[in-house]
């Protein structure tokens, strides 16, 4: 038997029945919220992390959490798209995403970084006490929040608790956990709540690796793709070594391909006349254009041997 249902009374009073009417429609509301909240979700891991911290809260051990990766910037939260609480609303929830974004140093200043360093639990009774000014950047960031969404400190965050999160013996991350009250997690409890972390953990790393893997095999499909344009190139100057008709043609579709582009230009500089194909006009030739001043992309790349590269900024147009 629960303790809650322990400590009811057999015969309640009319008002406090009501009470405990309103306290169990709070909590069905505040359900069919995280019910929506995880079925709105579209990344995949996102989707998953957040169910596995689902499953985490229902058992009372913390009361909210936050997961942050390994980077080379530092420990950097994970971004989610889900509403952070339901009392936000779309503006406070963008401030909170935007506020806890920045990353943990790897230092102790702060229970993340203090974990992840000592890649063990690091647990504070309260971080409103006096441990808790052992970790000035946790405090600042709790701060931080709760200031950019425009509400006082509330009485979120008090005893906590950050794990490594661990595959294979390599830290990914650091799962951090929090309960509104003063009640400090004991060895217990962290070895219960380890299994949710290694989770976590294993969805990171199998995220990972499916994104390196389809990072390599673009890479494969780019570099195949750059073989097969340069094959069909050499084969039409193979079969027509002086034809420039042929030649620059098939040089500018194969680069035209291969870099997505949706015009291609293609100049022979000379010094009475430019012999010019481009993917629109074909074929024609012109007087070359402010070539000693460098005043074009072309003649500013045939002037200082270099590629120049515009952004698309008007103002470097105009430059």
């Amino acid at each position: 038997m629960r303790r809650e249902e322990a400590e009811w009374p057999r015969n309640p009073p009319t008002r406090a029945l009501a009470a405990r009417v309103q306290e169990l429609e709070a909590r069905e509301r505040e359900t069919q919220w995280h019910l929506a909240r995880l079925a709105a979700l579209e990344d995949p891991l996102d989707k998953f992390m957040i169910g596995v911290w689902e499953q985490l809260r229902l058992t009372g051990l913390a009361d909210s959490w936050g997961r942050s990766l390994a980077r080379e910037e530092g420990l950097v939260v994970m971004p989610s798209d889900a509403p952070a609480r339901p009392d936000f609303d779309a503006a406070q929830n963008e401030a909170f995403r935007a506020a806890i974004q920045r990353p943990y140093a790897y230092d102790s200043l702060s229970m993340v970084g203090a974990a992840y360093l000592a890649d063990a639990p690091v647990t504070v009774v309260d971080l409103e006490g006096d441990d808790g000014a052992a970790y000035p950047a946790t405090r600042e960031r709790i701060e931080r929040v709760w200031a950019a969404v425009g509400r006082p400190r509330s009485t979120a965050g008090r005893s906590a608790v950050a794990l490594p999160m661990r595959l294979g013996g390599e830290r990914l991350g650091v799962l951090m956990l929090t309960r509104n009250e003063v009640r400090p997690f004991t060895e217990e409890e962290i070895a219960a709540i380890q299994p949710y972390a290694d989770q976590m953990a294993l969805a990171i790393g199998n995220a990972r690796a499916a994104e390196q893997l389809e990072q390599r095999n673009r890479e494969l499909g780019e570099a195949l793709e750059r073989e097969t344009a340069t094959a069909d190139v050499l084969r039409v100057i193979s079969m027509s070594p002086g034809d420039i008709e042929r030649t620059l043609p098939a040089i500018g579709l194969a680069t035209r391909r291969l870099c997505e582009a949706d015009h291609v230009t293609i100049i022979v500089a000379g010094s009475e006349t430019w012999r010019i194909w481009d993917s629109v006009r074909g074929f024609r030739s012109e007087p070359p254009r402010h070539l000693a001043e460098g005043h074009s992309t072309v003649s500013a790349a045939l002037v200082f041997n270099r590629p120049v590269h515009i952004s698309g900024a008007i103002e470097d147009w105009e430059a």
